[in-house]
């Protein structure tokens, strides 16, 4: 599971989505560990391009495209 959220095993109030997941044996990771360990990049294009240059594209993500 993908989230910005950090683990709150003591909250009372709110199950935050770590915590959930430890509980459930499901493995967290922050965008930026997925992106560093996939090599992924983001490529920004200029406001008045609708698509990024074909030589400019990052290839997908595999099971997540």
């Amino acid at each position: 599971m993908i989230t910005n959220e950090q683990p709150s095993p003591q909250a009372q109030k709110r199950v935050k989505i770590p915590d959930a997941c430890a509980g459930m044996g499901v493995a967290t990771a922050d965008i930026f560990t997925v992106l560093r360990e996939t090599g992924a990049a983001l490529h920004l294009v200029d406001s008045a391009e609708t698509e990024p240059r074909a030589e400019t594209r990052a290839p997908t993500i595999p099971g997540l495209d």
